[in-house]
C-alpha cells in the first residue's frame, strides 16, 4: 500500500525498494523466457473468480506457487490474478516478451490498449516512465514496447499488454497488517489524488457488509459515488464485495502483508482494478504473535484478602502516590472486609496488625497482593508473589518502562520475565489499582462519596481515575469498578473489558486509553460489548504532542488516528474528547431512555440567542426541523408574536416565566411527530435574584409533566453563562437535584445527546443487519 498515503495518517507502512533484496523472481513464477502466456479475461460486466480450472489459465502457476515466495511484491500481472481468485474484477491482459507477441495480443484483446513494463520490482511504474497509454494501433504497440524494453534505468524483460480503461471515477482499495490492529482495510479517493487528498477510511477485517457500506458513506467524496452529471451511480455492491473480498483474502493467507487497488475505476458504475500490487511478508506481525501466558482477570477479584508489601511504620514516600502504610490503612479504615496482610521484614507489628516479613510467610493464598516498594526490589517482590500463589498482583510502584530509559525498561523486561513465567496476572507497574465500593476497596482517601452505581472505568491514568472519580457525583454517576492499570504488563484494556462484559454491577463502561498492547483483542472485545453495554472512551495520544506524552506516561506506544477512528465507527464504541465529554455522554446513558434519532426543538430566550441557539446545533450535527402545522398552529392560540417566535428554533422568553404556557408547550412539542428531543437554553441569571424561584418552578413543570407523560420525549436544560463564577454550575446543580437533565451550556448538551443518539442509531443499524444482512 502506499506508505505516503499511510504515514500521515500514522499507519505504519513499508516503502518498498524498486528492487528488493532478496527476493528471487523466479520463486514467484513457473514462466520460460520465450514462453506466451494466454490472455487472462475478466469481463467489466460480468466479474468472474478465475481459477485453476479455467482451460486459459492451464499454464499460469497456481495462487499458493504465486504466495510461496520469502518476501517481496508480486508483479502486477501475478496481483491481479490472486485478485481474481476471490472474483474482484481486473482488466483482460497478457504477459509478453516479444514485439510481435505484444502486436498480436493488442489485437485480441481489442484497440485502445496499454503497455506496462512488467516485474515484482517495478512498483512505480508511472513515476519511472514505464507505461504506454492510449496505443490504437499496431505501429503504436511496436514502438511502445521498444521503448520500454530499451529503457536505461531498469531492465525490462517482459511487457504487460492490457485493455485500456477509461473510467469516470477512480478509487484506492488496499489493506495492511497494522502491527496492534492486524488486518485493515482501506477505502479512498484513487488516481492522482489518493496521497493528495488522503480521503481514506478503514475498516478491520473480517468486515461485514454492513462496514463495507458504511465505508462508502464515510468519504467526503461520498457524492461522487452517486448518479452525478449524468454518470450513473457506482455499483454499492459490487464495491462492497471487493471490500469484503480484500479482508478475507488477507484472512485466508498470512503471507499477504499489504494489498494495494489503484486505481479502482468504474466504467458505467461497474468497478474493474486497473492496477494492483500484493506484497509478501511471511514476518509474523505484532499483533500475530501470541500474548503473554497468563490466566483470565477474575479468579480473586473483587479480592476477599490482601496483602500490602512495603508497609514502613512511618508511611513518608519521596515520590508522588501513595505509601504502602496509606493504603493499607484506607483499606482498613473504609472496611474492607476480608484480612489486610502488612509486609515489612523488619517489623513484627505495623498499627496493631501482625506483620509479615515476606509474601511466601502469609498463612493463606492471598486474592491481591498491593506492591509499593521501590522499583529496584519489585522483581524479587513479584517472584515472592510468584512463589506464593498470589491470585493477582497490582504493582503500584513506579520507575519502569514509563521513565523512558534503559534502566527502567529493563526492569519492566525482568518483571515481564517473571510474570509470564508463573502466567501471573499483574495489574500495573505504575498505577493506583482498584476502587470498588461493593467490597469496600476505595482509591483515594480524600473523597467524601462512596456511591455504588453501575459504571465502570479503566484507565492507564491514575490521575484520570482520580479526576473522574471526584467529579462524577456532580452528575449523579456512581461506579461499580473502576481500575487504573498504568503500563499493563500482562493484563490491559482487553482483559478488564472481558471481566466487565459479564459483570452483573456494570451497565456503562468508560475507558481511557493510551495505547494498548494488543489493539486487535481490545476491538474485538468491544466489539462484542457494545450491543450488550455502552463503551465510552477517550483516547489519548491522538495528536503528535499527545503521543509522545503517552509514550513517557505509560511506556506504551498510542495508536494511530485513522485506525483508532475506524475502530469507534465499526464497533459503535462512543469516542469523546475529555473527561468533561465522557461524564456528559455517561449522563445521558444513566438518565434518557434510548434515542435512534436526533430531532430537536430548541427553546431559547431572546431573538440573538436564537438564532446562536440554532447555529449551535447546526455546529453539533443536530436536526432542527421545522416545526409541523398542528404545532404551530397550536403554539399560536396561546402565545403573542410580539418579542417572540414560533419557529423552530423557538424564542419563547414570556413562555419561560410562566408555568402553564411552558407545560402547554411541552405537551404540543411533545406530540410533533418530527421532534425527538426538547431542548431548553436559559440564561444562568434567572436563576438568582427576582428569579431564584424558577428552579423549583420548572422543576414541578417537568416533574407534573413526566408524571402524565409515561413515554414523553426528554426535555434537556441548557444553561448559558452567569454572570459570576460558579453561577451556570449552581444553576445546573439545582436542577439535577430535581431530576432534570441539565447541563452547563448548550454545546455540551449536544455534544453528549449526539453522541448517545449515534450510539443507539449505531446499535440499531447493527442489528437491522445481523438479522437481515441481504
Amino acid at each position: 500500500m502506499h506508505a505516503r498515503l499511510l504515514r500521515p495518517c500514522g499507519v505504519e507502512a513499508r516503502e518498498k525498494p524498486l528492487v528488493p533484496s532478496g527476493f528471487e523472481r523466479k520463486a514467484l513464477s513457473t514462466r520460460g523466457s520465450a514462453r506466451r502466456l494466454p490472455i487472462r479475461q475478466n469481463r467489466v460486466t460480468e466479474p468472474i473468480a478465475i481459477t485453476r480450472e479455467h482451460e486459459e489459465l492451464r499454464e499460469m502457476p497456481s495462487i499458493p506457487v504465486l504466495l510461496n515466495a520469502d518476501t517481496g511484491t508480486l508483479s502486477e500481472h501475478d496481483s491481479k490474478r490472486v485478485l481474481s481468485e476471490y472474483a474482484i474484477p481486473t482488466t483482460a491482459e497478457q504477459i509478453v516478451d516479444t514485439e510481435s507477441d505484444a502486436v498480436t495480443s493488442a489485437a485480441a484483446i481489442g484497440y485502445p490498449v496499454v503497455l506496462k513494463a512488467s516485474g515484482a520490482a517495478l512498483i512505480h511504474k508511472t513515476e519511472m516512465d514505464l507505461i504506454a497509454l492510449d496505443l490504437r494501433s499496431a505501429p503504436e504497440v511496436r514502438a511502445a514496447y521498444r521503448r520500454l524494453t530499451s529503457s536505461q534505468d531498469v531492465e525490462v524483460d517482459e511487457v504487460l499488454v492490457q485493455q485500456m480503461v477509461t473510467g469516470e471515477r477512480e478509487l484506492v482499495v488496499g489493506m495492511t497488517r497494522d502491527p496492534q490492529f492486524g488486518i485493515c482495510v482501506m477505502l479512498g479517493l484513487g488516481g492522482i489524488f489518493t496521497e493528495v487528498l488522503e480521503d481514506i477510511v478503514f475498516r478491520m477485517a473480517p468486515l461485514a457488509r454492513r462496514d463495507a457500506t458504511n465505508m462508502m458513506d464515510e468519504l467526503r467524496c461520498a457524492r461522487l459515488l452517486e448518479g452525478v452529471r449524468g454518470k450513473p451511480p457506482i455499483d454499492r455492491d459490487a464495491l462492497a464485495d471487493i471490500l469484503v473480498a480484500v479482508g478475507q483474502m488477507a484472512i485466508e493467507h498470512d503471507v499477504i502483508s499489504e494489498v494495494d487497488i489503484n486505481p479502482l475505476k468504474f466504467v458505467d458504475g461497474k468497478p474493474i482494478a486497473v492496477d494492483a500490487l500484493v506484497a509478501l511478508d511471511p514476518t509474523p506481525r505484532r499483533c500475530d504473535r501470541p500474548p503473554v501466558p497468563r490466566e483470565p482477570f477474575g479468579e480473586g477479584f473483587p479480592p476477599r484478602s490482601i496483602g500490602v508489601v512495603g508497609v514502613s511504620r512511618e508511611g513518608g514516600t519521596s515520590v508522588p502516590g501513595y505509601s504502602g502504610l496509606q493504603i493499607f490503612r484506607l483499606l482498613r479504615d473504609v472496611g474492607f472486609e476480608g484480612p489486610v496482610y502488612p509486609i515489612n521484614p523488619k517489623a513484627e507489628e505495623i498499627d496493631g496488625v501482625k506483620a509479615y516479613p515476606d509474601v511466601t510467610s502469609i498463612p493463606e493464598q492471598l486474592d491481591l497482593a498491593i506492591v509499593t516498594v521501590s522499583a529496584p526490589n519489585v522483581p524479587g517482590v513479584l517472584d515472592s508473589c510468584r512463589v506464593a500463589g498470589a491470585r493477582n498482583v497490582h504493582i503500584c510502584s513506579s520507575g519502569f518502562a514509563e521513565t523512558g530509559t534503559p534502566e527502567g525498561k529493563a526492569l519492566q523486561d525482568r518483571i515481564a520475565e517473571i510474570a509470564e513465567r508463573g502466567r501471573m496476572r499483574v495489574i500495573g507497574p505504575n498505577c493506583m489499582g482498584f476502587h470498588v465500593p461493593s467490597a469496600k476497596m476505595k482509591m483515594f482517601g480524600e473523597m467524601e462519596e462512596f456511591d455504588q452505581g453501575p459504571v465502570a472505568f479503566i484507565s492507564q491514568s491514575g490521575g484520570h481515575a482520580q479526576t473522574y472519580l471526584f467529579q462524577a457525583p456532580e452528575f449523579g454517576i456512581g461506579f461499580s469498578k473502576v481500575i487504573s492499570y498504568g503500563n499493563a504488563l500482562t493484563l490491559g484494556a482487553e482483559d478488564f473489558l472481558e471481566y466487565l462484559a459479564t459483570d452483573a454491577e456494570t451497565r456503562v463502561i468508560c475507558a481511557y486509553i493510551e495505547g494498548v498492547g494488543n489493539a486487535r483483542g481490545f476491538f474485538e472485545q468491544v466489539h462484542t460489548i457494545c450491543p450488550e453495554k455502552p463503551v465510552i472512551i477517550l483516547k489519548g495520544g491522538l495528536t503528535e504532542a499527545g503521543a509522545r506524552a503517552a509514550a513517557s506516561h505509560t511506556g506504551s506506544m498510542a495508536g494511530e488516528r485513522a485506525l483508532w477512528e475506524a475502530l469507534f465507527r465499526q464497533t459503535g464504541a462512543v469516542s469523546v474528547q475529555s473527561l468533561d465529554e465522557m461524564a456528559d455522554a455517561t449522563y445521558c446513558f444513566l438518565h434518557l431512555e434510548p434515542l435512534h434519532r436526533l430531532q430537536a426543538a430548541v427553546i431559547g430566550v431572546g431573538g440573538g440567542a436564537t438564532v446562536s441557539n440554532g447555529d449551535i446545533c447546526a455546529r453539533e450535527g443536530i436536526v432542527v426541523p421545522a416545526l409541523c402545522p398542528a404545532t404551530v398552529r397550536g403554539l399560536s392560540e396561546f402565545i403573542p408574536v410580539v418579542n417572540q417566535g414560533i419557529a423552530n428554533p423557538l424564542d419563547l422568553p414570556g413562555v419561560v416565566f410562566d408555568p402553564n404556557a411552558l407545560a402547554r408547550t411541552f405537551e404540543l412539542l411533545n406530540a410533533d411527530p418530527d421532534i425527538d428531543v426538547i431542548l431548553l437554553n436559559m440564561p444562568s441569571r434567572f436563576f438568582v435574584g427576582a428569579q431564584r424561584g424558577l428552579p423549583a418552578a420548572l422543576v414541578k413543570v417537568l416533574g407534573d409533566f413526566a408524571e402524565k407523560h409515561a413515554d414523553a420525549k426528554p426535555i434537556v436544560v441548557a444553561l448559558s453563562e452567569g454572570t459570576r463564577l460558579g453561577m451556570t454550575e449552581d444553576g445546573v446543580r439545582s436542577l439535577r437535584r430535581g431530576g432534570i437533565v441539565a447541563f452547563p451550556s448548550l454545546p455540551r448538551a449536544c455534544r453528549a445527546l449526539r453522541r448517545f443518539a449515534g450510539y443507539h442509531e449505531a446499535m440499531a443499524e447493527r442489528r437491522q443487519w445481523e438479522n437481515d444482512p441481504g
